[in-house]
């Protein structure tokens, strides 16, 4: 066998550790006793990817084996998968928890990917596996294609002049305001207008993020001060940077006012990195905070992650959380649930006082951070996997576990089983994030999806 390899890291992320599992790993592939190209070093941007691509083109090889070793968008597995018509192996790995900042955030990046590719109708191989518990057989199965279920890709396409099926109280129109554009590589994120509208009698309404900000540049100090009273009860907010912590505060001050001023129901807000960089301050706690009222803000300009908060929220009465999962312990049978900062606080487990923090990668306020509460809860998404509209939906618990990661995140154990919802969410391409709500609510979105005439995929 030849086999191209292709590590994948983004510099944001725990390279010490990244080069460990990479070193592992290599070890493992070793025992294959294969012809082996890869480059000196872990690639982390799209201008080392590229050089290597171009030395691979002139290779003879059998198969590309990548190397997710970190979280990385999903543009350069795309650029792979087009350039190559080998078959392609995505090969990822757990995440300690250890109550400690994601180090790696290496299957959201499987995810990411999976989902990208499903657009593409590029089918692949996966292995979601640590290094040191992954076996030779393990990797020549995963290689092989034997240890997953061999989908049939029947992309349809999408309900762009399906017209709403049946008016109801989850039918009511929506409106969505779009800040910003979802990041490059971030195909999750993507959405059609003119279905929104058709299907779900949704309108997005775009702004830019410079309105946000020039907008929250004028928030004045005693609205500030006002915010700051609302969360007195969050511990360590002195110990962050009292001038970003403004600048934050301000975010959440500027989210109302748009919202009030175009009679808005929702956010979908391009996050990262241009708040941070642009800006100079995380609009995650403000997230939070506009949740907690029911006016659900998705990050990463997800406008599909926005329209699945509402309707959720409709169902549940409650405020929903949009969540990555982040970790799946097949030995243990749960998953982690995960996002960096921004859960309503009436999510929180009543033995945690919330606190303060910032961001892992930036290191700019506000965040909030806590373990969810014990309880039963739903994840629910309405999805575009695979080129069609259908809903995707699992149910589960939250253990009484210790903080996973830092940001909040809960440790779920699945009705169905960790494997079963592993196995859906890849296999089904099912986008990065989905959407969480305390309690039990699936009879409410089968209806849901029979007034809407969508398929469902349950977990």
């Amino acid at each position: 066998m030849r086999l191209a390899l292709f590590p994948l890291a983004r510099s944001t992320f725990d390279l010490t550790l990244a080069d460990k599992v990479f070193a592992q790993k290599l070890e493992v592939i070793e025992q294959l006793e294969a012809d082996l190209f890869y480059p000196d070093n872990i690639l982390l941007d799209e201008e080392d990817t590229q050089e290597f691509i171009q030395y691979v083109q002139t290779l003879d090889f059998e198969a590309i084996l990548i190397l997710q070793l970190t979280f990385r968008d999903a543009e350069t597995v795309c650029k792979i998968g087009s350039i190559f018509n080998h078959p392609i192996t995505i090969w990822s790995t757990n995440e300690p928890r250890g109550g400690e900042r994601l180090r790696l955030n290496s299957f959201c990046g499987l995810n990411l990917a999976s989902h990208a590719l499903g657009l593409r109708n590029r089918d692949f191989n996966w292995l979601y596996k640590n290094p040191v518990e992954t076996s030779k057989e393990n990797l020549l199965s995963a290689l092989n294609g034997e240890t997953r279920f061999q989908r049939q890709y029947r992309p349809e396409s999408s309900s762009k002049s399906q017209s709403i099926q049946k008016q109801n109280e989850l039918s009511t129109g929506f409106k969505i305001g779009l800040l910003g554009q979802h990041p490059p590589g971030f195909d999750t994120c993507k959405f059609d207008k003119q279905t929104l509208k058709n299907v779900f009698d949704t309108e997005v309404c775009q702004y830019s993020l410079d309105e946000l900000f020039k907008s929250a540049e004028l928030v004045p100090n005693d609205k500030v001060n006002a915010i700051r009273e609302e969360i007195s009860e969050v511990r360590e907010l002195e110990t962050v940077n009292q001038v970003e912590l403004d600048k934050s505060l301000k975010l959440k001050s500027a989210l109302v006012n748009i919202q009030e001023e175009n009679s808005l129901d929702a956010f979908a807000i391009r996050c990262w990195p241009e708040t941070f960089t642009e800006y100079g301050a995380a609009v995650c706690g403000p997230v939070s905070l506009m949740s907690e009222k029911k006016v659900p803000c998705a990050c990463e300009a997800d406008v599909m992650g926005a329209l699945s908060q509402l309707y959720l929220q409709k169902i549940a009465h409650k405020p929903t959380f949009l969540v990555d999962i982040v970790d799946m312990d097949i030995v243990d049978n749960t998953g982690v649930v995960w996002h960096c900062g921004q859960a309503p606080f009436s999510m929180c487990d009543s033995s945690y006082q919330i606190e303060a923090t910032v961001h892992t990668n930036r290191i700019k306020p506000l965040l909030f951070q806590f373990p969810l509460k014990e309880g039963e809860i739903t994840l629910f998404r309405i999805t575009q996997s695979l080129g069609r509209l259908r809903v995707v939906m699992t149910s589960g618990e939250v253990l009484d576990r210790p903080m996973a990661y830092t940001g909040t995140s809960g440790v779920i154990k699945f009705d169905n089983g960790v494997a079963k919802v592993l196995e859906g969410l890849i296999e089904e391409r099912i986008e990065h994030h989905l959407v969480l709500a305390y309690g039990n609510y699936s009879d409410e979105i089968q209806n849901f999806a029979s007034d809407h005439k969508l398929a469902m995929v349950e977990l």
